[in-house]
C-alpha cells in the first residue's frame, strides 16, 4: 500500500526550486520518517527511506546542473554519469539523515565497464 504522505513529500522534493527549498523538503521528509519508524516494519521503512534519499540526490543533481547553466558554465562535460552513494547512505546501512561519501563516474570513466 502506497503511503500518501510520503508521495506528497516526494513530490515536494522533486519540485524544489532551489537548494534551500530542497533542504526544507528533506528536513520535512526526515521528520516524517522519524515519526513512522517505531510503527513501521524495517524493510518497508528502509525502502521508503531509500526512495527519499534517491529523490533528494536526483533533485540536487538537477539543481546543480541548472545552476551551472545559469552561471554560464554550460552542461556537465559528459552526457552520462553515475552517482555512487557509499558508507551510511548506501543500501546496506541506511540512516535517517544523508551522511555519506559520494563518487561520480563520467561516461569517459565508464568506458569498457558493463
Amino acid at each position: 500500500m502506497a503511503d500518501p504522505i510520503q508521495g506528497q513529500l516526494l513530490k515536494q522534493i522533486g519540485s524544489a526550486e532551489d537548494a534551500h527549498m530542497l533542504r526544507l523538503a528533506r528536513m520535512q521528509a526526515q521528520s516524517y520518517m522519524e515519526s513512522v519508524l517505531p510503527a513501521s516494519p524495517i524493510e518497508q521503512f528502509n525502502e521508503q527511506l531509500n526512495e527519499i534519499h534517491d529523490a533528494v540526490i536526483r533533485r540536487a543533481i538537477i539543481l546543480a546542473e541548472t545552476e551551472m547553466a545559469r552561471l554560464g558554465m554550460g552542461s556537465p562535460p559528459c552526457h552520462m554519469f553515475i552517482y555512487c552513494s557509499e558508507a551510511a547512505g548506501g543500501r546496506s546501512r541506511p540512516c535517517r539523515a544523508i551522511r555519506t561519501a559520494a563518487s561520480y563516474m563520467s561516461s569517459q570513466t565508464m568506458t569498457g565497464i558493463r
